[in-house]
């Protein structure tokens, strides 16, 4: 049997990192941002849009040590090996 899980979390200054960099990337920073959470992006490709909004951004493909310090992570890639990782 499956069911949901809610979780709330008081994201503020919290490190969180997003990878990818498209537009779901764009909608989750977005929200991140307004929940006062330090958001960092890291894909191979990043949209103007999430540069534009001034958030820390790396250029290239995710490692596993991106994980560390971070509260939480968000996979918006459409790659299975990298969201699984």
């Amino acid at each position: 049997m499956s069911f949901d899980y809610p979780v709330y979390l008081d994201l503020t200054g919290a490190n969180v990192l997003v990878v990818g960099g498209g537009r779901v990337a764009m909608r989750k920073v977005e929200g991140l941002l307004a929940a006062a959470a330090k958001v960092t992006v890291v894909a191979p490709d990043i949209d103007e849009a999430i540069v534009a909004l001034g958030v820390a951004t790396e250029q290239r493909p995710y490692a596993c040590a991106d994980l560390a310090g971070r509260l939480l992570v968000i996979t918006t890639t459409s790659d299975p090996t990298v969201n699984a990782a």
